[in-house]
Formats: C-alpha cells, sequence, structure tokens
C-alpha cells in the first residue's frame, strides 16, 4: 500500500497542523489495515523522501530523514492500535513517488494511496502521480479518498476486454467478502452492442457466485468516466481494469485515466495482476 502520512512547508519543515488538511491520508492508512487484517497479510508503510537538493531550504538530509523516521514510526504505533493483530513494517525511500512505489509493486499484493489533492494544489496534482502509479504498478492499486462513503456494494467497469474481465473477477470477489450486491457497468455509443458486453459480463459472475446479487447498468449517454462516477454515487468501492503496465499517457483518454482524475469520491481499486501475500503503504512527501 502507499500512503501520504504527512506533509512538510514550502520551507521544508514539517508542521503538525497540516496534517488535518490531508485526511485521506489517515483514512487511507486505516482503510489499508483493517484490510490487511481481514485478510491476514502484513502492511507496509513507505515514506517517499525527494531526492537530496531537489528542494531549497530544505533540511539537511539526515536531518530530514530522522524526521520522516519519527513520523512514521508515529503512524506505525497509532495503526498497530487499530489493528493489534496485523505486522506493520515501515521503509523510507528517495525518489519520486510513482517510480518508488511502482518498484515495490512487484513484491505486494496492492499499493494503497490517499487522495485528497487537487491538481491546483501545491506540488504536482496528486490526481496525475496516481494515474503514473496505476499506470507503472506491477499490482493493483487502491485510490482512497478523504472520507469514506458510508453506502454499500460494489461497482465495476467492464469493456469486454482481459482487462475488464479480471477486474470482473476482483469486484465479485470484494461484494461477496463484504456480503453486497454488485454493479457491472458499462458505457456504449451503441446499446446492442453495450448489451452483449453487459451480458457476458453477468453470466461469467453467476457461474462463480450464483447467490450473489447483481445489477447491471447500460449507459449510453456518457462516457466511462462519468458513468462510473454516476453508479457509484450510493456505492462502497469502484473497481476499475488497467490496460498494462507503462506510462500513464500510454493508456486510453477515455477510459481509465479519465477515471482516475475524476477523483470520483468512492475507493477505488485498479486492478492488474494476481494477488500476493503483502499489502505495502507508502508515505508520500
Amino acid at each position: 500500500m502507499a500512503l501520504y502520512l504527512w506533509e512538510r512547508n514550502s520551507d521544508g519543515q514539517h508542521d503538525s497542523r497540516r496534517r488535518g488538511q490531508f485526511p485521506a491520508a489517515r483514512t487511507a492508512a486505516d482503510w489499508a489495515a483493517l484490510r490487511a487484517q481481514r485478510l491476514g497479510v502484513d502492511v507496509l508503510l513507505v515514506r517517499v523522501q525527494p531526492d537530496a537538493g531537489e528542494r531549497r531550504g530544505q533540511h539537511s538530509s539526515s536531518a530530514a530523514f530522522d524526521m520522516a523516521a519519527r513520523a512514521l514510526e508515529d503512524e506505525r504505533e497509532r495503526i498497530s492500535t487499530v489493528v493489534p493483530r496485523s505486522t506493520i513494517h515501515t521503509t523510507i525511500r528517495r525518489g519520486e513517488i510513482a517510480q518508488v512505489l511502482a518498484e515495490l509493486s512487484s513484491e505486494t499484493s496492492m499499493v494503497v494511496v490517499g487522495m485528497d489533492k487537487t491538481g491546483s494544489g501545491h506540488g504536482e496534482g496528486f490526481g496525475v502521480a496516481a494515474l503514473e502509479l496505476a499506470a507503472q504498478s506491477a499490482c493493483t492499486v487502491a485510490i482512497i479518498p478523504g472520507t469514506l462513503p458510508k453506502g454499500a456494494g460494489v461497482v465495476v467497469g467492464v469493456d469486454g476486454t482481459p482487462e475488464a474481465e479480471w477486474a470482473l473477477r476482483v469486484a465479485a470477489g470484494e461484494a461477496v467478502m463484504a456480503g453486497e450486491p454488485l454493479t457491472i457497468v458499462h458505457a456504449a455509443q451503441v446499446a446492442n452492442d453495450g448489451e452483449q458486453v453487459i451480458g457476458r459480463a453477468e453470466d461469467s459472475v453467476r457461474a462463480r457466485h450464483p447467490r450473489l446479487e447483481i445489477l447491471t447498468v447500460l449507459d449510453i449517454r456518457h462516457g466511462a468516466a462519468l458513468a462510473l462516477a454516476e453508479a457509484s454515487g450510493n456505492a462502497r468501492l469502484l473497481v476499475v481494469g488497467s490496460r498494462g503496465r507503462g506510462h500513464a499517457k500510454a493508456m486510453r483518454p477515455d477510459a481509465i485515466s479519465a477515471v482516475v482524475l475524476a477523483r470520483i469520491p468512492v475507493p477505488m481499486m485498479v486492478t492488474k495482476g494476481k494477488p500476493g501475500t503483502r499489502l505495502v503503504s507508502g508515505a508520500g512527501r
């Protein structure tokens, strides 16, 4: 998993008052820890430090490291009180957030990040950083908003591709595990084609989970991002499939990239690869 655990002032100094401004950090940490405890896997909290000398006026490298280490240990202790039966590891890495977490993703089952920045925020817009991570990660990426929704149910977007089929499997498993309904969404310009995609997806899920409640939405008015946003308004989780591993610009602009950048206020899983045995949680700068 990956999380923003704390922020720094523009002069590089830690300011504890800023923590309340980015609630997605703590929300994502708790979401990740509770999930890890439920699945019986470890959590790795990652703090990503900028390369030395990247910012003017920043503290010395050793001072910045010590500050980050203290903040990370504080967060580890806090999470340990939430999930006392889980094993929580910590690590501090240097570099760019998406690149560091993508490198760690090959060793874990899921990377989790908090999404509470907008494109106009200080630094790079985290929507773009999350998109880069979703493109580069070798495993599923979960993007968690600052406030968790009170709704229920799992929503999944499908388009007939193998990536969407894997997302469908993951979403169905999440729905079964939570005892909640699954909503299958497809955005299409032609209704007949869309009905075929929806029908095949529904049949696939029913073959594996005959008792699962399944709802379907065929949206012929909107693109994928808006269709998923509307369908997931009262949901607990949104699942979408990534189209391979590479630079974010290689992702279809009308599909996953638009969904990530839309900042839908529901926890979102961007699926990729097979489940592993550890969750990685990283803290940004």
